[in-house]
């Protein structure tokens, strides 16, 4: 399959069902579209760095605004338990900003400190929304639309430069869960596109096999390290991807890319402290829907207690492996969707007929593989310690909340190191068998969609 293919399929089959999930969700449906939104409308009015005291991030929002929430809070609890009614979601139409002076409210963020490139993909929507129309439901909904649009060109350049598993590639962009989550108001879509395209220019520097780093390079790799670590820590050690480059034999020429590598996890680390300082702390408090989760980044109860952290990583995995396998493939399950058993092994199916395809196409020494096994064990690892730090219960042995959509940026890294060496034959009917698949899951997750609303109300 040609990279022209390959991305127009990108744009036809994963551009008709994100805007299938965009539509189809109701607004705020997914819980972490609440402080997303509230950062992508923070950075659209200028604000880059939300105030607060003893900790706390706020933002002053239009009075409307807030009632969207609330109210979109009801009516996503509501479709959640099925009993939610088209008609339902005419309140939240009708509401207008009132353009007085001052009426405005502070709601309080909460969640990790995104600094503003997580939310730049959705803000822009945003920003022209506001000039279009009076009405936060149509802000929120251009905020969808602007971070989908930005995700499909990311994905789209990625696949066009990959020189090798496009396939892979397109299937991984293809699945239920990436495309959800590209689709709906969130930071995970834009990290996902930066991760697979960061993967795709390490691809292309390790079949290069330059000596050393040019300038451009240095450049590339330095702007991909701040990205990826301030966005979200966890996904730091993709920077060790660059380590699939080949290192050349004379000594001085081989230690340029070893040398740039550590600049980057120093660079990535530095820019993360700062970015921390200067967003006034890591608490993850807040108000939802009347609600006070709590949760803090407490790094001493890993380091008081390093074994039972360490222990919790392999024990988390042991119960939580089938769950994430489900997840990947299936965005949002509740009691009332069916066809959920049959769709989840339609998409592993089609990523390892997508990985077949592939198969030959580029083979990775042993040191690659090894690198790109250990770059993919470091998030899943990195991930569940995180999370075992934060809002894991201090008596629990084993890591709580660790969701399977933290992994997708990492996959590209488990496909180089399990891709097969030798060449499968009808590779370009297994490339579009897996296209055929992903685009079957998602039809069968859009119909489940719809189907959660109660026509009858």
């Amino acid at each position: 399959m040609s990279k022209t293919v390959a991305i127009l399929l990108l744009l036809c089959v994963g551009g008709l069902t994100g805007i299938g999930y965009s539509t189809s969700l109701p607004p705020l449906g997914w819980g972490d579209e609440v402080p997303h939104f509230l950062r992508a409308y923070r950075i659209a009015s200028g604000d880059l760095i939300a105030g607060g005291a003893a900790g706390t991030r706020s933002s002053a929002v239009p009075i409307e605004m807030s009632k969207l929430i609330r109210g979109a809070g009801l009516t996503a609890t509501a479709w959640e338990r099925c009993t939610l009614s088209p008609r339902d979601l005419r309140p939240l139409l009708a509401l207008e900003t009132s353009g007085a002076a001052g009426a405005t409210v502070l709601m309080r963020e909460f969640g990790a400190p995104y600094p503003p490139t997580a939310s730049l993909h959705a803000s822009p929507g945003v920003a022209a929304a506001r000039r279009l129309s009076d009405r936060p439901l149509v802000w929120f909904y251009a905020a969808r639309l602007s971070g989908f649009v930005v995700w499909l060109a990311a994905c789209g350049l990625a696949i066009y430069v990959a020189p090798a598993l496009r396939i892979t590639l397109l299937a991984i962009c293809l699945t239920p869960t990436a495309l959800f989550l590209a689709s709906t108001c969130s930071v995970d879509g834009i990290l996902d596109a930066g991760a697979f395209l960061w993967t795709t220019w390490v691809l292309r520097a390790a079949q290069r096999n330059r000596p050393r780093p040019t300038a451009r390079d240095t450049l590339v790799v330095l702007s991909f390290a701040v990205f990826l670590a301030t966005v979200k820590l966890v996904y730091a050690p993709l920077i060790l991807l660059l380590a699939l480059v080949p290192l050349a034999k004379a000594p001085p020429l081989g230690r340029a890319w070893a040398v740039l590598l550590l600049g980057a996890l120093a660079l990535g680390g530095l820019a993360t402290l700062g970015w921390i300082a200067v967003s006034g702390g890591t608490g993850t408090s807040g108000v939802v829907f009347g609600e006070d989760p709590g949760g803090a980044l407490d790094p001493k109860r890993i380091l008081t207690h390093p074994l039972s952290a360490l222990l919790a990583v392999p024990r988390t995995i042991a119960h939580e492996w089938h769950p994430w396998l489900i997840n990947l493939a299936w965005p949002k399950y509740t009691a009332c969707m069916p066809w959920h058993d049959v769709t989840v092994p339609i998409v592993w199916g089609s990523l390892g007929l997508a990985l077949l395809s592939d198969a030959g196409a580029w083979c990775p020494t042993r040191r690659q593989r090894l690198v790109a096994l250990t770059v993919f064990a470091a998030v899943l690892s990195v991930s569940i310690l995180v999370a075992y730090a934060t809002w894991t219960p201090a008596d629990a042995s084993r890591a709580h909340g660790v969701h399977a959509r933290y992994f997708l940026p990492a996959l590209p890294a488990l496909a180089i190191a399990v891709i097969p060496t030798r060449t499968v034959g009808m590779r370009p009917w297994l490339a579009y068998a897996s296209v055929v698949g992903m685009l079957t899951a998602n039809t069968l997750v859009l119909v489940a969609f719809v189907r959660q609303y109660d026509w009858a109300g």
